[in-house]
């Protein structure tokens, strides 16, 4: 629902806040084009019908189908609704990632290391504007001023093996964190796709506005 878009997003669904003149959503799957994927299925819930709409008349070199979801089922639960479709690696990525990552280059690394799952992982330094008290039973200790913290996070992009798809139940919501860590329980291979590129989380505002500066230099990403 893309609530930390609001109020904008109480009139568009998230995949549809524009970038430039594009909305997010498209220039996600262009991005896909360039490196020959053509072929998308989109998990629709909130305002589903102007998604639909949108790339009615938009349609460009994407071959699209859609699967509704009644409820929300999450990222995880969404892929239920296709459960028994997929014969091969699927490619996953949220609505509001851009990113410059080579995504043949990702499929080429998730099957030569054999993973049921392959998740990417970018780099983030992330600071801390306080100074960071260190204490023990209430007694302080050192203060360490605003300290910085690299980490290797989570970007909203996967691969995923008909394996992985066929843990999810029907019309049960569940994260794609959530079914990793079922994947490995199971016992399939997850795997980490590590990438330095550019990657920018539009689900936030300061994120927003960075999306639209790099637009120009990324050239839509394409």
């Amino acid at each position: 629902k893309g609530v930390r878009l609001d109020p904008f997003t109480r009139i568009l669904p998230k995949p549809l806040i524009p970038i430039g003149d594009k909305p997010i959503i498209e220039t996600i799957l262009e991005r896909f084009l360039k490196y020959g994927f053509n072929k998308f299925i989109i998990s629709l819930n909130y305002k589903a019908d102007m998604i639909k709409s949108y790339f009615a008349e938009n349609s460009n070199n994407f071959k699209i189908e859609y699967v509704k979801e009644e409820k929300e089922l999450g990222t995880g639960g969404s892929l239920s609704l296709i459960r028994g479709r997929i014969v091969d690696s699927l490619i996953i990525s949220n609505c509001d990632v851009m990113t410059d990552i080579d995504f043949e280059e990702l499929l080429d690394y998730h099957k030569k290391n054999a993973f049921h799952a392959t998740v990417v992982g970018t780099a983030k330094n992330v600071k801390i504007p306080y100074g960071v008290l260190k204490i023990e039973n209430g007694m302080f200790l050192d203060i360490i001023e605003k300290p910085e913290y690299d980490f290797i996070v989570n970007s909203g992009i996967y691969i995923v093996e008909p394996d992985v798809i066929n843990l999810t139940s029907e019309n049960s919501h569940l994260n794609m964190p959530d079914l990793l860590i079922m994947a490995k329980n199971k016992g399939l291979r997850i795997g980490v796709y590590p990438f330095n590129g550019e990657w920018i989380d539009i689900g936030q505002w300061e994120e927003y506005r960075r999306a639209i500066e790099h637009i120009k230099v990324w050239g839509g990403l394409t």
